[in-house]
């Protein structure tokens, strides 16, 4: 991992938790939080790895396609971890 992909982990990492950390509303707790910040970290790891490996020896692999793979990914994993912790 580059110095600059560690930056973006920082930083969504970082930016995860302020967004949780908010009280936008009474029904988020603690658990449901972690479970966001994550599910966010574990998608920006994805995305991370698949940058790295294969997008640049595919075509079709653009930073639009692999935005939506990170985010599809952060949302199933959010979703999963809703599932098993309620």
């Amino acid at each position: 991992m580059t110095a600059r992909n560690n930056d973006g982990l920082q930083t969504s990492t970082v930016s995860s938790l302020s967004q949780v950390l908010q009280p936008l509303s009474p029904q988020v707790t603690g658990t449901g939080a972690g479970a966001v910040v994550v599910a966010a970290v574990l998608a920006n790891l994805l995305e991370s790895v698949l940058g790295a490996t294969i997008q640049s020896k595919t075509g079709w692999l653009t930073n639009d396609v692999m935005n939506v793979i990170q985010i599809s990914c952060a949302a199933t994993a959010a979703m999963a971890f809703a599932c098993r912790l309620a």
